[in-house]
């Protein structure tokens, strides 16, 4: 068995890490292969998930193109108890290359050993280790080195302690964030040097532990005497690659929407809250299989042929899927019995689509009738009043000028009544010409009350009329749900007229038997509910019509009313100005008697005055009256000049006006034959 010539697979089996039991498989196998010692080297308690999860993804990232298979077979150690002679070979057919010695390295039936390197990668090439060196310079930035080492002066002149710092700092952030190296402990408190032997080796070991916990793929060049001189040029390319790997796979791994293997992936088919859906099934049909797979692998490799735990696992695993299947298929069923029934249930009643339909032309007929009735009416008056409005607005400015102008002539008026004084015979006239006002205006409130009192029977006997159409309604309307008539009923889903022409008569369904079995009752209520709903629709018509009339008759109404409110209006207003003209005039003329009272009564108490004086006062008089004819003399003679200096400025600024009036005529003039002129030389 010759070693092959082209480059296989790495191993997909963890030699160190126990299986996940996904399937609730008991321990007790996996206890008494690891008591027998054929479960490769022992476990380690403080291992992590995170350490299994990588184990369990290096075949899935690198293992097609990075190594080929690594040997399986059972390092010959005394702690074993056999030989790598006794390993068994694979029953698989061989390829051309042939198939990998399982024997050891150092077996003579294996032959001798090869020493060139395994590793597919160009470790050596420049552009590789360039990003190598990217890739780690940026993993250790985000994380400053354990022995506070320089980032990029480690990397690219990298020392033993730089390699373990390098590796401890991978390490813990891409892969165990919580473990413990034993040499960081043994090391001083400032940090490893290079001067602890010791520590450097127990270090180194380390390393070499862990890369074999993990499935390294290119474990076959990672020795110990390459690890203890990772810095030199030889060794540092297979060192970057490493620590390179552990970056890259430390982020796949650590990136939750990357699936770690198919082990992990599989579903807890013993579940019995798992959906089974078909999608899931379709895309991972077999995934059941996987863990099966592996448990006999590992058993096939350890030299047993019988897996009687598995198979019954795998028994139950079928057992329940196909008990499950079972339980989803009479569930469907009986699903579908009900499906059926409620179907037919539907089927059997009569459909709403006929009465919807019905209610449809009811509402479009209503529709129509509103839209005839907004055509031939609302159309109109709303177009009446829009004239109206304009012309309002037409003639707003000239009623804003007469009000004014009659403003100012009753003010005028006003003002002239209050200089005027009253006779009885004026006074008499107003009073009369008020008490005629007085009678005009309990006409006019007497006719708004017949207005009134007629609007109110008109409207009273539109609702009652509303009512009983209302009524009517409720009673014989088609789309009604009950018609409480004799011991009849109607179905909630019957209609007027059905699809096959039957009436509301022949829709009567007989609810107690209290007639005689040969007395056919609807052969007697057909005719008289045909004439019923007959008379029923003849007097909505004409309630419909004489609604419409009245509808009209009350708007005409309105309009007068209002026009007569207007005309009250306006007969009030004139009422209460005639009102306050007549009580100032009756102010004024109390003013004026009570005035003349007291005139009369100074005028006797001075005659009693001028009695008792006697000629005195006649004297005094005389005297007085002789000088009050002077004064009014010179009061008339001031007058007389006062006018005659006013005609004289009068007749002064007639001149001037008159004058002014023949200069601008004479411009006028002079302008005129300007503008000929100059019109003429532009025609020219």
């Amino acid at each position: 068995m010759a070693a092959p010539t082209r480059s296989g697979r790495a191993s997909m089996l963890p030699t160190r890490v126990p299986l996940q039991n996904n399937f609730g498989a008991s321990q007790q196998s996996q206890g008494a292969v690891d008591e027998h010692g054929e479960s490769g080297v022992h476990s380690q308690d403080h291992r992590s998930s995170a350490r299994r999860d990588v184990s369990m993804g290096v075949s899935q990232l690198h293992g097609r193109e990075s190594v080929r298979r690594q040997s399986v077979a059972v390092p010959s150690t005394p702690a074993t108890g056999r030989r790598s002679i006794s390993s068994r070979t694979s029953l698989a057919p061989t390829s051309l290359a042939g198939r990998e010695s399982l024997m050891l390295s150092g077996s003579g039936l294996g032959g001798a050993p090869t020493q060139q390197s395994r590793e597919t990668r160009p470790v050596r090439n420049k552009a590789f280790q360039e990003s190598m060196y990217s890739v780690l310079i940026s993993a250790l930035g985000e994380n400053n080195m354990a022995g506070g080492q320089q980032i990029k002066k480690a990397v690219r002149e990298p020392t033993q302690l730089a390699f373990v710092d390098m590796f401890q700092t991978v390490w813990k952030r891409y892969i165990d964030p919580d473990h413990n190296f034993e040499s960081s402990k043994d090391s001083a408190s400032g940090g490893m040097s290079a001067g602890h032997g010791t520590v450097m080796s127990k270090a180194v070991d380390e390393v070499l532990t862990l890369l074999k916990e993990i499935n390294y793929p290119g474990m076959e060049d990672m020795t110990k005497s390459r690890l203890s001189a990772a810095g030199s040029t030889g060794n540092w390319p297979f060192c970057l690659a490493m620590l390179g790997w552990l970056v890259q796979i430390g982020d796949k791994l650590n990136d939750e929407a990357f699936p770690i293997g198919p082990k992990n992936r599989a579903a807890d088919l013993m579940n019995p809250d798992l959906e089974m859906d078909q999608d899931n099934m379709d895309v991972d049909n077999m995934q059941f299989f996987y863990p099966f797979l592996y448990k006999t692998y590992e058993k096939f490799w350890n030299n047993q042929d019988e897996y009687p735990e598995e198979r019954e696992e795998l028994e139950r695993i079928f057992d329940a899927r196909d008990h499950r299947v079972l339980q989803e298929l009479d569930s469907m069923r009986a699903r579908e019995r009900d499906v059926a029934e409620e179907l037919m249930g539907l089927q059997q009643r009569p459909s709403p689509l006929q009465a919807a339909k019905q209610r449809d032309t009811l509402l479009v007929s209503d529709i129509k009738k509103f839209q005839d009735y907004n055509e031939n009416y609302i159309r109109r008056k709303t177009e009446k009043v829009d004239k109206e409005i304009k012309r309002f607005l037409s003639t707003k400015s000239d009623s804003e000028a007469k009000v004014e102008a009659l403003k100012k002539e009753r003010d005028h008026l006003q003002k002239e009544v209050d200089e005027q004084p009253m006779t009885s015979e004026e006074y008499d006239r107003l009073e009369n010409h008020y008490r005629t006002l007085q009678e005009q205006l309990n006409l006019l409130e007497n006719k708004k009350a017949q207005v009134e009192a007629e609007r109110g029977n008109v409207e009273l006997e539109a609702y009652r009329h509303q009512n009983a159409m209302e009524e009517e309604f409720k009673m014989f309307n088609a789309l009604g749900r009950d018609i409480d008539l004799l011991p009849f009923k109607l179905p909630a889903t019957s209609s007027a007229a059905t699809k096959d022409g039957l009436s509301v008569a022949d829709e009567l369904v007989f609810e107690r038997g209290e007639l005689y079995p040969d007395v056919d009752i609807k052969t007697y209520l057909r005719p008289l509910v045909a004439r019923m709903l007959k008379d029923g629709s003849e007097k909505r018509k004409g309630v419909a019509e004489q609604k419409l009339q009245l509808g009209q008759k009350y708007d005409v109404l309105l309009d007068d009313v209002q026009r007569a409110r207007e005309t009250l209006s306006q007969l009030h207003k004139r009422y209460e100005m005639t009102r306050a003209d007549i009580d100032k005039i009756n102010q004024t003329s109390k003013e004026e008697g009570d005035f003349a009272d007291s005139m009369e009564q100074d005028h006797q108490r001075l005659i009693h005055e001028t009695e008792a004086a006697g000629h005195s006062a006649i004297s005094e008089q005389t005297a007085r009256e002789a000088r009050l004819r002077v004064q009014h003399e010179q009061a008339i003679a001031a007058y007389n000049k006062h006018v005659t200096a006013m005609n004289e400025e009068v007749t002064d600024a007639m001149h001037r006006l008159l004058n002014l009036k023949d200069n601008v005529a004479s411009a006028l003039e002079k302008l005129k034959g300007a503008t000929k002129v100059n019109g003429h030389s532009e025609t020219a």
